[in-house]
């Protein structure tokens, strides 16, 4: 079921091996043995099947030696997972349809709102029936303060032998057994806290998600709270080509921005949602008990900037740099902007502080990280039943499970009101409780969003912190800017044949081709 579901989601109907194939090959050789792709219908009820039997047997649990190997509240939850992905591909199949003989043939879409309204409601029966018998319950769901629930969901990432999480892979340290680490830790920390690792700062969060995360308003609306940069609230308004400083129009578009200034890196965050200070470095935030300085520029008194170099200037007998400290292991933002060595500094305004070990010592060497990956826990289970209840055109499922479910996870974040179940709240509470998990690609992909999300060379966004030494006192702004990693290619396009793999080898295994591969 799983490796079948892993089929389906990149290339829709595959062909269906469900016997040992020996005795066929002995009686008829290499064409005995060739079956041709089921629709992608079919695809999706193999693996719903394959889903139900395997859950039939497993044990409830597993301990000891086996502690890492599935049971049957995995396979619940992978039938949660796997109904959700296909009601979705049923139901948005026309937002982005396709043509061609794969699509005449139904290996590709060809399922109908009935077959949607199916699926959903197998994700709602495994779903509620893992909630309700499994003995799964939310990791330290009731915290005392926003504090205390930043460090628990810190903490639910680092430690995958807790009463949350379904299904976890577990690994050893690469550097004594041979390839059975990985190098997420060494690749994604940050400069300041590089225990000598040769490739690091890789994961740079866009401005997107950070903006999508509340403050703790909690006037029941569950509505994000982007960051505050400006005093005239026009939070939709982004600098294109801050890159060039001599351009003198880029020049005039930042001074021009009425700022609003602070007094630290950090101020601006200090009221987001818990989740996002367990799952992102923001500037000024402490990491392994260092200040994290991330700062792209400063501006001058005479109303011109210094942005993506760390060029310094004097101001009252004191020295100022543009990236926030003098040597590059005392910053970690901005450095080397558009040239070969930019790799190494977030390029975003932030870093990743989910799945990333802190407070302990970190080998700099390659695939010697041994935090596990969690693949399954209930909170995403939760977020599959809430959706499949709103989604669903029959009236099935019980509501308010569903919003207990969401409500729960905001609990679990700090936010002390409730909020109604819609498909908006759903989907916004998703991506946030689930962002850097693996989760966001297959959710765009399944409710056929990447083409409007990534249409017409879209420029994703960045958020650069720059000190203002225009006045008495140097305040911090932030600015908010076109990405210049998207800027400089050209923007992103997303093609609707992609939502489709090409499959492989077709000129020797005789099977029906994707459209457009």
């Amino acid at each position: 079921a799983y490796m079948y579901y892993g089929l389906v989601k990149r290339y829709g109907g595959v062909p269906l091996i469900d016997k040992v194939q020996d005795d066929d090959y002995a009686n008829g050789g290499l064409g005995a043995v060739a079956v041709p792709r089921s629709t992608e219908l079919d695809t999706w009820k193999f693996v719903l099947n394959e889903c139900t039997l395997a859950a039939a047997t497993l044990p409830d649990a597993t301990s000891g030696s086996d502690l890492y190997r599935v049971t049957k509240w995995a396979a619940y939850a992978l039938k949660s997972r796997v109904a959700l992905h296909a009601a979705s591909v049923a139901k948005y199949w026309n937002l982005a349809p396709l043509a061609g003989e794969a699509v005449t043939q139904k290996l590709v879409g060809g399922m109908t709102s009935a077959d949607a309204d199916a699926f959903y409601k197998e994700c709602i029966e495994a779903s509620k029936s893992l909630i309700e018998n499994s003995g799964k319950s939310l990791y330290k769901p009731a915290p005392a303060t926003v504090k205390e629930a930043a460090s628990n969901f810190q903490a639910l990432f680092l430690n995958d032998q807790n009463e949350e999480i379904i299904f976890s892979k577990a690994y050893l340290n690469g550097t004594t057994n041979t390839n059975q680490g990985h190098s997420y830790a060494q690749f994604n920390i940050l400069p300041q806290v590089n225990p000598g690792a040769l490739k690091y700062g890789r994961f740079n969060p866009m401005l997107e998600i950070v903006d999508l995360f509340e403050d703790y308003t909690d006037d029941g609306t569950g509505k994000s709270a982007k960051i505050v940069t400006r005093t005239d609230g026009n939070e939709d308004a982004y600098i294109a080509n801050f890159h060039n400083m001599n351009n003198a129009s880029v020049v005039n578009t930042l001074m021009s921005v009425p700022f609003v200034k602070y007094n630290d890196l950090y101020e601006p965050f200090a009221n987001k949602d818990a989740r996002l200070l367990a799952s992102v470095v923001v500037p000024g935030s402490s990491y392994a008990g260092t200040e994290i300085i991330i700062q792209g520029g400063f501006i001058k008194d005479n109303n011109s900037y210094v942005a993506y170099s760390n060029e310094s200037t004097q101001k009252n007998g004191t020295t100022y740099y543009a990236l926030g400290a003098e040597g590059e292991t005392m910053f970690s933002g901005f450095n080397n902007v558009n040239s070969g060595e930019d790799a190494n500094w977030t390029a975003t305004g932030f870093g990743v502080r989910k799945y990333m070990p802190e407070g302990e010592s970190m080998s700099p060497d390659r695939l010697s990280s041994t935090t596990s990956y969690i693949d399954m826990r209930l909170a995403e289970v939760y977020l599959n039943y809430a959706e499949a209840v709103v989604e669903n055109g029959s009236g099935f499922g019980d509501k308010e499970l569903a919003e207990n479910c969401l409500n729960a996870l905001r609990r679990r974040a700090g936010h002390t009101d409730r909020i109604s179940l819609t498909l908006e709240s759903v989907l916004k509470e998703r991506r946030v409780e689930m962002a850097f998990e693996g989760k966001r690609f297959w959710d765009m992909n399944r409710r056929r969003e990447f083409h409007t999300e990534f249409s017409n060379n879209r420029i994703r966004k960045a958020l650069v912190p720059m000190l203002d030494l225009r006045g008495a006192e140097p305040k911090y702004v932030f600015a908010r800017v076109n990405y210049f990693g998207d800027e400089t290619r050209g923007g992103r396009t997303f093609q609707n044949i992609n939502y489709y793999r090409g499959i492989p080898n077709i000129a020797t295994n005789g099977l029906v081709q994707n459209p457009g591969h």
